[in-house]
This record gives C-alpha cells, structure tokens and sequence, in this order.
C-alpha cells in the first residue's frame, strides 16, 4: 500500500524481531518464494490472479522503517528491502501482505476503478492533521492485506478478543498488539483484519469491491462494530 511507506510500514506491518536471519539471496528466494505463496493463496483464497508483481531489490527503505517490503501502486512493483536481515518466515508475511494490496488494487482496476485501494500517496499516518481521514481510508487497504497473510499462514485469525474499540480522546485503539511466534502486530493491524474478515470471509472479490467503495465514514471510528454490522448485512443482500 502506497502510505508514504518507508514511513508508515513500520507502524502498519509489523514483521517479527528474526531470531533466525534469511541467508542467501533475497532477490533469489523472493523469485521462488512469490509464485508458491500466489498458488497457495489462490487454493486457500479461492481467488485467481492474473498476474504478478514486478520484484525490484532496494537496500532499504527511507527512515527509520523497518519494513520487509511495500507495494507500489503506481508502478505495480513490489519493493523488497535486503539492508535488514530478516527470517524466512518474516519475508513470507510480508510477501503475503503485500499481495494483498497488488490483488485488490489489481481487481479494483480490472473493475473499472481509475485508481486502486492503495494509490492515495496522501496518507502520512504520522500527520495527526488529517490521522483520523487516514485510519478510515487504511483500515480497508491494510485489513484486506492482513487477510490475505493471516490465511496464507494461519495463524491470529480469531478476533474473539479484539473490541473494534478506538478512543477518540486518547486517538488510540483500545486493543493491545499481539505475539505469535515470530509473528508481531499491533493494535492497528489486528482491528483492521478483524473489521474487513467477515466480508470477505462471505466472498472475497465482491468484499473487496464493497469495502473500497464503503469505508467507514469519519463518523464511524469510535463505532466500528455498529459499521460492521451494517455493513455485514448490507454486503449480505448484494452478495446473494
């Protein structure tokens, strides 16, 4: 997703402190890596691209980030970042994340939408100017690309504990970032999936479709749970 990236990834995609560096060649293992991870997300998924990202190797992002890898909307490049080591697992999340934001930014296109869900290179989460226009925007992008990693690798799918909860005094989520493994997320990242999982759990092409053109208004951010609701039963009637 195109956030102003080397800045926000560090906030959004949280990868895990690797206690096993990756050894190799990123761009070696990313070329093998990316075609398995699109095939095991077409079978699990139940989707099918229609393409593939280009793969360009930089050094590493712009400040202090410490992303594996971003998505470039504009270009259609997935950037990989080989100033980090990182572990295998670590590289596969991220690889799994950011194909969520290439095959939903891909449809919206196929589907006749100008731009795709993650094309807004406005969206600087840490200008608190306009953070409340941001998280509304990027729940969707970053909810759907936590969908495709979380189901790519089955793990912190269950949102039994997560609240939908944001503190509009203290701008926070109420919940707490998670541990698993090696995986780490934060507040953001596990209220974002939780939101958008029930849509697309009922059917991914259409729920992508329907969550770009009906992100919660500015309103709602204090009220997610009524907007999934609502939108739950709404998507429901379009999806018969």
């Amino acid at each position: 997703m195109k956030l102003i990236r080397s800045a926000t990834l560090s906030l959004f995609v949280l990868m895990a402190a690797c206690t096993s560096e990756f050894q190799g060649n990123l761009k070696e293992y990313v070329d093998t890596a990316l075609p398995r991870i699109m095939a095991q997300q077409e079978q699990k998924l139940g989707i099918k691209y229609s393409g593939a990202p280009q793969i360009a190797v930089f050094s590493g992002p712009a400040g202090a980030s410490s992303a594996v890898a971003d998505y470039d909307s504009e270009s259609g490049t997935m950037k990989v970042y080989s100033r980090r080591n990182f572990s295998e697992k670590g590289v596969n999340r991220s690889l799994s994340h950011e194909l969520g934001h290439y095959y939903s930014d891909s449809l919206l296109k196929l589907r006749g939408f100008q731009k795709g869900l993650n094309s807004d290179s406005t969206l600087n989460i840490q200008d608190l100017r306009n953070r409340r226009e941001i998280l509304r925007k990027s729940m969707i992008a970053e909810g759907i690309a936590e969908y495709f990693s979380r189901n790519t690798l089955d793990f912190l799918r269950d949102c039994r504990n997560i609240s939908l909860g944001y503190n509009d005094y203290t701008d926070r989520f109420k919940d707490r970032g998670v541990e698993s493994g090696e995986f780490v997320t934060n507040a953001f990242l596990n209220n974002s999936y939780c939101l958008v999982a029930p849509i697309l759990e009922t059917d991914i092409d259409q729920g992508i479709e329907y969550l770009a053109t009906h992100p919660p208004n500015e309103n709602q951010l204090e009220k997610l749970r009524s907007y999934q609701e609502q939108a739950k039963k709404e998507f429901t009637v379009l999806a018969r």
